[in-house]
């Protein structure tokens, strides 16, 4: 039985300037964080929204309503890199490590299952080894890789048999699917 756990990482664009176990002074005094991607808004944190700032504000908005939220463009060299290391991070559960497309990374738990005391327990154990690194991860485990990817990108799951993944398969939006966006 093939066991595939999809790792995806959903606020990486701001948690590369901001892990979410961060206490710095900016985010404890509410000035906030927004990530710009060609002068738009594509990440921001709770601070930030509470001050009004929307995803897909112009910088000039964000300026307005919040002139003392800490601006970064995106960066994506800091966002492979960290993908980078939560796969690096993930080769002690398996060897079998593949980087997958939008900051999902997908591992072969086949035959470590039982020398981590089964799939729930190497998820929780995941889990909680990526919440080293400051990242908000949602886990999913399937039977094919990309499976595990289609589901970690949309809420997660557990779905061990194939027979589960064909009822859940209808549920989720063709969106996800790259060739789909086009």
């Amino acid at each position: 039985m093939q066991v595939w756990i999809g790792v995806y990482l959903p606020h990486l664009s701001r948690e590369v300037f901001q892990p979410n176990w961060s206490s710095t002074n900016e985010a404890a005094s509410g000035m906030g964080l927004v990530v710009l991607d060609h002068e738009r808004v594509v990440a921001l944190d709770q601070a930030a929204h509470e001050a009004g700032v929307r995803m897909g504000m112009r910088k000039g908005g964000v300026l307005t309503l919040a002139p003392d939220a800490r601006i970064h463009d995106k960066d994506e060299l800091k966002e492979q890199q960290a993908v980078a290391d939560v796969a690096t991070a993930l080769m002690q559960f398996s060897p079998q490590v593949a980087i997958a497309e939008e900051q999902t990374v997908l591992v072969d738990v086949s035959a470590s299952l039982r020398l981590f005391g089964g799939v729930r327990a190497l998820r929780r154990v995941i889990r909680s080894s990526l919440a080293a690194f400051g990242f908000t991860v949602r886990t999913s485990v399937a039977p094919t890789g990309q499976s595990a990817w289609l589901m970690a990108r949309y809420r997660g799951g557990l779905r061990l048999s194939i027979r589960s993944l064909m009822r859940q398969l209808p549920r989720l939006p063709a969106l996800l699917v790259l060739e789909a966006r086009r």
